[in-house]
C-alpha cells in the first residue's frame, strides 16, 4: 500500500477506501452469518412446505422483530421479580431470606447471597412463628 507525506511531515494512506480494505472481519462473524442464512433458508422452506407464499425480507424481518419483544419482556420480567421485596421467614429466632432460605440480619435490606431486597415491612414481627414452605 502506498503511503503519502502530508503537509508538515504526517503520513497517512493514500485513499480512505484503502483503509477499509484492510479491515479485519471475524471468522466467527463469519460463521455466525452464515449459520443465519441457513436458519433463514430453513425456515423458508418450512413456511412454503405447508404452501403459505410469503416475503422473505419480510417474514425475516418480522421474526427478528418478535425476538426483540420476546428479550425485551423477559428482561423487564427478570427486573420486576428482582425488584419485588421477598417476604422473610422465622425459624426460632432466625431470620430467613424467603428466596433463597439465607440467615439475614433483621436490619438488613438485601439478602447477601441472592441479592433480593427483604421486604419487612411486610412481616409482622410479634405474630410470625415458624413458617412452613
Amino acid at each position: 500500500m502506498e503511503r503519502v507525506e502530508e503537509e508538515g511531515g504526517a503520513r497517512g494512506f493514500a485513499k480512505e477506501s484503502e483503509v477499509m480494505k484492510m479491515s479485519y472481519e471475524s471468522p466467527i462473524r463469519v460463521i455466525e452469518n452464515d449459520l443465519n442464512k441457513s436458519i433463514e433458508d430453513n425456515v423458508m422452506a418450512v413456511v412454503l412446505s405447508y404452501g403459505i407464499e410469503v416475503d422473505r425480507e419480510e417474514l425475516m424481518r418480522a421474526l427478528r422483530f418478535d425476538r426483540e419483544q420476546y428479550d425485551r419482556g423477559y428482561r423487564d420480567g427478570l427486573a420486576d421479580r428482582y425488584n419485588r421485596p421477598v417476604v422473610p421467614y422465622q425459624i426460632g429466632n432466625r431470620w430467613h431470606c424467603g428466596e433463597c432460605s439465607t440467615a439475614v440480619g433483621r436490619f438488613w435490606q438485601y439478602c447477601q447471597n441472592c441479592g433480593r431486597r427483604i421486604g419487612w415491612i411486610d412481616v409482622d414481627i410479634e405474630d410470625s412463628d415458624e413458617r412452613k414452605r
